[in-house]
């Protein structure tokens, strides 16, 4: 019984191949402040200034749904603006995702042609 168990676990490691959860649940200081400084410190979801000793830092796809803690998920905001609750969070990394895609198509069309 003990084999086929493991025979059928191995099997279905191969075929789903799943990712293991980021230990980190928090970004570090460095991840921090380069989120901070990338994003010319400006709250995620409201654009207004946010001050370096008021910001946090948001998962853009949340930690718990299998978002990495990474600069390129990261945001920072506002406390009042941190989306709270599915809907918020969703239409968040929405509107993030758009914007972003929106910056680099920017980049590109201002990027030196050689």
């Amino acid at each position: 019984m003990r084999r086929r168990h493991e025979f059928f676990a191995t099997k279905m490691r191969e075929i789903l191949r799943p990712a293991p959860k980021d230990p980190s649940r928090l970004f570090g200081q460095l991840e921090r402040e380069l989120i901070y400084y990338r994003d010319q410190k400006k709250c995620g979801e409201c654009g207004a200034a946010v001050r370096w000793d008021d910001a946090e830092f948001h998962h853009v796809t949340e930690h718990s749904k299998g978002g990495f803690t990474t600069i390129e998920n990261g945001a920072p905001m506002h406390k009042d603006c941190h989306p709270k609750g599915d809907a918020a969070v969703k239409a968040f990394a929405e509107k993030w995702h758009r914007r972003r895609t929106e910056i680099e198509e920017l980049d590109t069309l201002l990027a030196p042609k050689n």
